[in-house]
């Protein structure tokens, strides 16, 4: 399985429409795709919705879909969080105006991200609509399959280089779907190296860090699937819940979410920078 992303950029004048489809299959026959809406300085309303027609024209095949406003820095961050829900709530009024069939699970405006030039800033007023596909079948966990046998995986030797007490090692090649606690299915080999490391050193004591990104306003952000405001948290669980299932005793292993406060991208302007976000550390405890 892999992760799809194309780009589609459409310049108007002095702004631009950019259309990211990031399609993944952690479900079968899911996709997630975001559609990103730029506004002019200081504006909240536009009639440049020519790439939500051609996402929604297929709406048959869409289960809901997320809204999510941001403004430059330019203002003060009272006005830019107001300006940021404007826009959400305009883009949501459209869009229920013209396609009542589209299920929309939540608006809000995630107020300004700090930028330090003018084309960032641009790219920094517009509106993310996050579109969830009808799944063709119930969920499936990606890493419900059948692991490999536990010899073959302990007698590997790519493991994760341990360090001291207190260490935090980011687990290079796990990341999530936005506003999923799902790893992206490329994410698989980096787990299982987790996993090898964990039986390597028996006596190791980790806890899990669970991150997001996009989200500023609040410590944590909407699991789409619980509809839960612990995003992060679920993250780390998920690997909790995988180590412990795959033989790892439970008091080796501890997990917490961290939300978005500590980025590896910020400003975050294209959804690659995002992806880095949404990750997970481990900290070395014993």
């Amino acid at each position: 399985m892999y992760l799809a992303c194309n780009r589609m950029t459409f310049v108007m004048r002095t702004f631009f429409v950019t259309i990211l489809v990031c399609a993944s299959t952690l479900v079968v026959g899911q996709a997630t795709d975001t559609v990103i809406v730029f506004f002019d300085h200081n504006q909240h309303e536009t009639n440049r919705f020519g790439v939500l027609i051609e996402t929604f024209k297929n709406s048959n095949i869409i289960d809901s879909i997320i809204i999510i406003g941001y403004t430059d820095n330019l203002g003060t961050e009272a006005y830019n969080k107001t300006l940021s829900e404007h826009r959400a709530q305009f883009v949501a009024n459209w869009i229920g105006s013209n396609f009542q069939e589209i299920r929309i699970a939540s608006i809000r405006g995630a107020g300004e991200i700090g930028t330090e030039n003018e084309k960032a800033n641009a790219e920094n007023r517009r509106v993310d609509i996050i579109v969830y596909k009808k799944p063709k079948t119930q969920q499936i966990p990606m890493l419900a399959e059948s692991p490999e046998p536990k010899s073959t995986l302990v007698d590997k030797d790519d493991v994760i280089e341990i360090g001291t007490n207190d260490t935090n090692i980011i687990l290079e090649g796990v990341n999530f779907i936005g506003g999923q606690h799902y790893p992206l299915p490329e994410s698989r080999p980096a787990i299982e190296k987790l996993l090898r490391t964990m039986r390597k050193y028996p006596d190791l004591k980790i806890e899990i860090q669970g991150y997001i990104c996009c989200e500023y306003d609040q410590f944590d952000g909407l699991d789409f699937h619980t509809q839960t405001m612990n995003l992060s948290e679920n993250r780390a669980k998920y690997l909790y819940d995988y180590l412990i299932d795959n033989g790892i005793r439970a008091s080796r292993l501890s997990y917490k979410g961290y939300g978005s406060s500590k980025p590896l991208v910020f400003p975050e302007v294209t959804e690659e920078d995002r992806i880095k976000n949404r990750r997970v550390e481990i900290k070395i405890l014993d």
